[in-house]
């Protein structure tokens, strides 16, 4: 006999507790920002002559960021303690035991991941947008020392 590793949708008798509603929202939220930002870079390369950041790109990228940390809140959901599904396994395979608690697994290695690097890109696009604004600036007040030739 053996067992295949697989994803199964848990029925609805079973309870999520707020930990595991709120990883859930969060893994979406994450998800649709940065579906959202790989969109709009893709629209950006559209655009000839694109010179700056936009300003909603770094708050955009710290809400990724936060929000795909916070999925990690699965962890202390009763997806990873006490798990119904868990314990009728036990049951029904008899000499196979499976953990009573969750471990970090790939996807919570790649959760850790994204998040850093989430992060990493708020912080450079902010710095981007700063330095890119503070040239413009510059330049405009160096048309201003021109004299007007009228």
């Amino acid at each position: 006999a053996f067992l295949v590793e697989s994803c199964h949708a848990y029925p609805t008798s079973v309870e999520q507790d707020s930990s595991w509603k709120s990883a859930r929202v969060f893994g979406g939220i994450a998800f649709f920002c940065a579906m959202f930002m790989v969109t709009a870079a893709f629209v950006s390369l559209c655009q000839r002559y694109r010179k700056m950041t936009y300003g909603w790109e770094p708050p955009l990228y710290f809400t990724a960021c936060i929000a795909q940390g916070l999925t990690l809140l699965m962890f202390s959901s009763n997806a990873c303690h006490d798990n119904v599904l868990v314990k009728t396994q036990d049951e029904m395979l008899g000499n196979v035991t499976f953990p009573s608690d969750c471990s970090m697994g790939t996807g919570a290695k790649l959760t850790i991941s994204s998040t850093v690097f989430f992060f990493v890109s708020a912080v450079s696009a902010f710095v981007a947008y700063k330095a890119e604004r503070l040239e413009m600036e510059e330049e405009a007040r160096d048309e201003l020392r021109e004299p007007l030739n009228l």
